[in-house]
């Protein structure tokens, strides 16, 4: 999406968020406006906030007590739709400390995106219905369907067929797929 102009006409949808968050802050490095129907990253700006609470010490020991804090908690996980979720959010949060110097200035971009309220749209397959842009990207849609549903349980893959259909309806004009083919 680096060389496409993108404006309030646009809807960048993705069936994670990880890729969503990501393409935020593209577009916060570009300044490009953008708004995201989203309450993750307002979840996560609480989690991140929590976390920077009860650490002393740098990126890389940030990260390490990200993954630990996960790794707890996925221990006792069975559900493999619950696993896949706490791994979305770990993955997220490990993505926004790459290129951060403090823990903090994951908390920034993280408030940087729940504070953008005008532009391009960014959104998940769920959160598009009922919406409509002239011109659609889905990024990452290798992800549908969603790496925590089971190929062999055919309601599940129903449902993520009917996902990508909402997906792929919702431009006016044009619809573009941004990264490798899904799977369904």
């Amino acid at each position: 999406l680096a060389n496409v102009e993108l404006d309030a006409r646009c809807m960048i949808l993705c069936r994670t968020n990880k890729p969503l968050i990501m393409c935020a802050v593209q577009l916060l490095k570009a300044r490009t406006p953008f708004r995201m129907l989203s309450d993750f990253p307002a979840k996560l700006v609480k989690k991140v906030k929590k976390m920077i609470k009860h650490f002393d010490g740098g990126m890389a020991s940030f990260k390490r007590a990200v993954f630990l804090h996960y790794e707890e908690i996925l221990c006792n996980i069975k559900n493999a739709n619950v696993v896949a979720r706490y791994e979305d959010e770990r993955d997220t949060i490990l993505a926004l400390c790459d290129d951060a110097s403090h823990p903090d200035e994951v908390v920034m971009k993280l408030e940087a995106i729940v504070n953008s309220k005008y532009g391009v749209l960014l959104t998940t397959g769920h959160k598009s219905k009922g919406l409509e842009a002239e011109s659609v990207y889905i990024i990452s849609p290798d992800l549908i369907p969603a790496p925590w549903v089971d190929p062999d349980n055919i309601e599940e893959m129903e449902q993520e067929r009917n996902i990508h259909y909402v997906m792929a309806t919702r431009a006016k004009t044009s619809l573009y797929y941004v990264g490798s083919m899904p799977a369904l």
